[in-house]
């Protein structure tokens, strides 16, 4: 979210700003498959 705060994106292209969101959540480790894969093996933990 840096990239952003530096103003590498001006706020009228917000087509820019969609692409980095969606590279974003392609790269993050919170995607929401994993994030159930985290839950459940959290669960796993705590049961």
């Amino acid at each position: 979210m840096s990239i952003r705060k530096k103003g590498y994106f001006s706020k009228r292209d917000n087509t820019s700003k969609k692409n980095y969101d969606s590279l974003i959540d392609n790269i993050s480790p919170f995607k929401s498959r994993t994030n159930k894969h985290l839950k459940n093996t959290i669960a796993k933990y705590y049961q």
